[in-house]
């Protein structure tokens, strides 16, 4: 359960930001009411007061602006033992994971339950956020999927396609420190593309020209960004490049490029890992199953998700797995070829076991004029081959010997 870490921390880390932002705004709140306090007393002690109606209708506003904030922290203590409860919750959740050795009729639910919540995220990161919340819905896993964040994420990520970045820099300034923490620098990046744009716009009649106001933009925005991170001066020195020779602003993709960084470096500071965890899992399963037989034209085997093109499509760029001890497997059945189901091998070079040979081969018993000996239990007959279509008899078969 090591790789479910996000799961219990995320909950945790928003109720921690949550506080922290409560802090700020309660010592912005007090600050007011204080002052508000200090300039009614100094009125007093001067004797420019009006009396004590005016002191007590100044008393009634801060009063009602200390209920205001009252209300808001007992509406933000809500919040915050809301996302504990979900802390707790995925607490138990990871403690109750099955032990070793597994039991798929014990503990079906329970991996069904994961399963469910790890597609509900990839479709998350992949653009179907309405199936995902359907899905997530309909399953009851709520507590367990972080929806908040995705659907955070899904309308800034479309306005950077459509080379609108306002949203997402807004969120970068607000999280400024946390982008810091996992050295994005995707902040200084939109706000590159968006100089760039400004300058390859059209000038406007009685307006200021695009390049001046480019280069303006970048001294108000990206100049200050530069040391925030180790590439920040490249990315400075490209755009002042780029409005020097007066160049194209972006290449094709660069925006959905951008709309690609800008979701990597979200979900980074949100402890989100940065690729589906689904993804991972899968691919670590096709890894183990990875071997050469792969690369056979002609491979097939039922009980081989491998043998599936769409798997194979998966598992390409995998590394093959390595196998000190190898086994044959029947690739009719995919059962274990071995003494008691040795491996058969057809005329045309291709094995198949002693099982498999049975099930797809049509037995006679033998006549007077059958030659030669009954091969297998006695009897004869023919059996076509799946993958040639080639049809040859049962004593034509010989068995396989490996060293």
């Amino acid at each position: 359960m090591e790789y479910e870490e996000p799961l219990l921390r995320i909950p945790l880390e928003t109720a921690i930001q949550q506080n922290r932002l409560e802090g700020k705004r309660l010592e912005k709140e007090w600050g007011v009411v204080h002052k508000a306090l200090a300039t009614l007393t100094t009125r007093e002690e001067k004797g420019e007061g009006q009396g004590a109606p005016a002191v007590c209708k100044g008393l009634d506003k801060i009063s009602a602006k200390l209920r205001g904030v009252k209300r808001k922290l007992e509406d933000a203590a809500a919040e915050q033992q809301a996302h504990l409860d979900v802390a707790v919750k995925r607490a138990d959740l990871i403690a109750s994971a099955p032990a070793q050795p597994l039991d798929l009729d014990r503990d079906i639910s329970f991996f069904d339950q994961k399963t469910t919540r790890l597609v509900a995220e990839y479709l998350f990161r992949n653009g179907h956020g309405a199936t995902a919340e359907a899905l997530v819905r309909e399953t009851g896993v709520e507590d367990f999927v972080d929806t908040a964040i995705y659907k955070l994420l899904e309308p800034m990520v479309a306005r950077i396609r459509e080379k609108d970045a306002g949203p997402a820099l807004a969120w970068c300034g607000e999280n400024r420190s946390r982008l810091a923490q996992v050295s994005s620098t995707v902040e200084i990046k939109l706000r590159a593309a968006e100089c760039l744009a400004l300058a390859a716009a059209p000038a406007a009649a009685g307006g200021c020209k695009p390049a001046v106001s480019a280069l303006f933009y970048c001294r108000k925005y990206v100049s200050p960004l530069v040391g925030t991170c180790d590439a920040s001066l490249s990315v400075l020195r490209k755009v002042m490049g780029c409005l020097a020779a007066k160049e194209a602003p972006a290449p094709p993709g660069e925006w959905a490029r951008l709309a690609e960084e800008f979701s990597a470096a979200f979900l980074a500071a949100n402890c989100t890992s940065g690729c589906p965890l689904f993804l991972v899992l899968l691919q670590a399963g096709l890894l183990c199953l990875n071997t050469c037989k792969g690369q056979l034209s002609d491979y097939t085997n039922p009980a081989d998700p491998l043998s599936d093109p769409t798997m194979q499509s998966l598992a390409t760029g995998l590394p093959q797995m390595t196998r000190k001890n190898s086994a044959l497997v029947c690739p009719l059945t995919g059962e274990i070829m071995d003494d008691n189901n040795p491996p058969m091998v057809t005329p045309q070079g291709k094995v198949y076991s002693k099982a498999g040979v049975h099930q797809l081969a049509q037995f006679f018993m033998p006549s007077d004029s059958a030659p030669g000996k009954p091969p297998l239990d006695g009897r004869i007959g023919s059996f076509t081959c799946p993958i040639t279509g080639d049809t040859c008899s049962l004593q034509s078969l010989r068995k396989a010997y490996v060293m």
